[in-house]
């Protein structure tokens, strides 16, 4: 059964670590100590695609307040 990545919500091919190296390096960069340690943390089940979908990062551009001249 394989892995699917609690950011982009695509099945993990090989390890955790490397999917995050390759697809999410700024993300890699700053938790490789926790992803080596705790790789469930950073991926779920295959068979749990409602849990990935819930669990996937939602970014939302931040708010621009308008300027008044």
């Amino acid at each position: 059964m394989g892995k699917v990545c609690r950011i982009c919500g695509k099945t993990i091919i090989g390890g955790v670590l490397k999917h995050y190296e390759e697809k999410h390096f700024s993300i890699y960069a700053a938790n490789k100590a926790k992803i080596e340690s705790h790789p469930g943390a950073f991926a779920v089940s295959e068979g749990n695609e409602l849990l990935a979908e819930l669990s996937k990062v939602k970014y939302e551009e931040p708010y621009k307040k308008e300027q008044t001249t």
